[in-house]
């Protein structure tokens, strides 16, 4: 009987042993498992950040094209501006011109009549 026994034995302690590996194989499992989510949960953390970064660029070349676009804009108002300017200067200028010449002649005029009627 003790062959029996130790057979038995023999067949406890295996299937202890392949219970044991079985928990190992367990643990293991549930490790990978949990590894494998944590990857896939940066993976998806990663995207979304990459998709947060993407929708910040494109907002921010937007907003630099806009800009440009302004700065063109306001650059040859600028220059309209200034060419403007320098036509008013000449405008002013001629004025003052003219204006010297009409006091000159009124003045000339005004020592021609009062030598002709004084």
């Amino acid at each position: 009987m003790e062959g029996i026994d130790g057979a038995e034995g023999e067949e406890i302690e295996a299937q202890s042993q392949k219970q044991k590996t079985q928990a190992e194989k367990q643990r293991h499992n549930a490790s990978c498992r949990w590894s494998r989510l944590k990857k896939k949960m940066m993976h998806l953390e990663r995207d979304q950040e990459f998709l947060k970064l993407q929708a910040n660029h494109k907002r921010t070349k937007m907003e630099l094209e806009y800009q440009a676009k302004k700065g063109i804009e306001y650059h040859g108002k600028l220059q309209s501006l200034k060419d403007d300017n320098q036509i008013l200067r000449t405008d002013l200028h001629t004025m003052k011109v003219e204006l010297e010449r009409t006091r000159q002649i009124s003045v000339a005029l005004m020592a021609f009549y009062v030598r002709k009627f004084v």
